[in-house]
């Protein structure tokens, strides 16, 4: 059995227009930049 969380994290920079989401799935780490 595995539990998937998915903590989402929103990061503005000085400007506010760089926008980073971290996605934890399990023992994996993704970082999206929108």
């Amino acid at each position: 059995r595995r539990d998937i969380k998915k903590n989402l994290i929103f990061y503005f920079d000085g400007e506010g227009a760089r926008l980073l989401i971290f996605i934890h799935l399990g023992s994996d780490l993704y970082c999206v930049s929108l």
